[in-house]
Parts: C-alpha cells; sequence; structure tokens
C-alpha cells in the first residue's frame, strides 16, 4: 500500500531537529548531513497503522585511499576497503519527525542523516600514510508502519536510493575537503570508481 512519496532532500540551512544541514567538519569528521521528506498523501494511514516511521538500508560502500609511492613519489589510489553496506541502518528516534495528513494537507515523515568519515576511521587511514581519503556510500529508505494485531511491518512508500561521497586530501599536514568529489544525490552510484583526483 503506497501512502507516501518521496518529496525532497535537503542539504543546506537547518533540519527539523535543529542540526545544520550540507558539510558538517570538525573534530576530524567530515559528515554530509541531510534531511529526506516524504509526503504523506493517504489521510488513512493514521488510523490503519500504528508507529509510522522512516526505515533505511545501507547498501554498497566503499573507502579508496590515495598513497605516494616511495620510489616513484607518483599518487596512486586503491581501495581500502569495500563490502555490500551494513544492512539495516534505522535513524534514531530523535532524528525523526511524523506528522499525519489533516484537513487536507498531506502530513511528512521525514529523516535526518550524516554520512562520511568519522574520527576513528580517519586517524587509521592517516596512520597507514594516506594523503587522500575518498568515502562513498549508497543508502535505500522509505516509509514503514505496524498495522493492528502485531502483523509485521509494512512497506507504505515508494523505495528513495540516494548516496553520499566525501572526498579529503592531506594539505600542508591538514585534512581538507575537496569540494568536487563531495555531494549527496539521488540514485546510486558505483564503489568501483575512483575519485576523479591526480
Amino acid at each position: 500500500m503506497v501512502c507516501a512519496r518521496f518529496k525532497s532532500m535537503r542539504h543546506s540551512e537547518m533540519a527539523f531537529n535543529g542540526q545544520a544541514l550540507g558539510p558538517r567538519d570538525g573534530w576530524a569528521n567530515f559528515l554530509n548531513a541531510v534531511e529526506i521528506t516524504f509526503n504523506v498523501t493517504d489521510a488513512k494511514i493514521a488510523s490503519q497503522y500504528r508507529n509510522v516511521r522512516p526505515y533505511q538500508w545501507s547498501g554498497p560502500e566503499a573507502i579508496w585511499i590515495q598513497t605516494v609511492s616511495e620510489d616513484t613519489k607518483e599518487y596512486n589510489w586503491t581501495v581500502n576497503k569495500s563490502g555490500p553496506g551494513t544492512g539495516e541502518d534505522l535513524p534514531a528516534p530523535e532524528n525523526t519527525k511524523y506528522k499525519p495528513a489533516s484537513g487536507g494537507s498531506p502530513g511528512i515523515v521525514a529523516y535526518y542523516d550524516n554520512p562520511g568519515l568519522t574520527v576513528g576511521l580517519l586517524s587509521s587511514l592517516d596512520s597507514q600514510g594516506a594523503v587522500g581519503i575518498y568515502a562513498v556510500q549508497n543508502f535505500t529508505g522509505w516509509v514503514v508502519g505496524d498495522p493492528p494485531r502485531g502483523a509485521p511491518a509494512e512497506r507504505l512508500s515508494e523505495v528513495l536510493s540516494w548516496y553520499s561521497t566525501v572526498c579529503i586530501l592531506k594539505i600542508d599536514g591538514n585534512w581538507r575537503r575537496y569540494p568536487g568529489q563531495c555531494t549527496t544525490r539521488i540514485g546510486w552510484l558505483s564503489i568501483s570508481i575512483r575519485p576523479f583526483i591526480d
């Protein structure tokens, strides 16, 4: 039953939870903060389902690192790790919002996420001699609700595919974001394509 449809992905200004959207850099974190919203198009959803909420799945992802050859001094990109993703990736309750449809106006289901590079991962790759790091992460998100009488949760919206990329380079001993390879967009991105940086 499709009761909600994708409305928007925002990556600027402020999210509903008071968090800033877009690049979130600091304390050795390099993150892309987004707000994803579905319109609730059927007012019956409130009476037919309980616990209406966003659901997210983490798909294929990869970490590429750039190193410098000691012999040739050439810069090379290689895959540090890749995989199918972690699977279920539920937004924290404080990062979700649900407003039922009423009075002819659509309701909303929204959630906030901030994928990217965290301090622990960055520190590990830095110690391996990386001078560039590129992270690509794919996700799918949709709306679910619990039917009455304890039945399993049902999908109530179309499935949205989206991805995040973060690329940072070590310049004069400091890690800096490379804007041309940092983004969040609708769709999925191949994890086998290295960043276009020499």
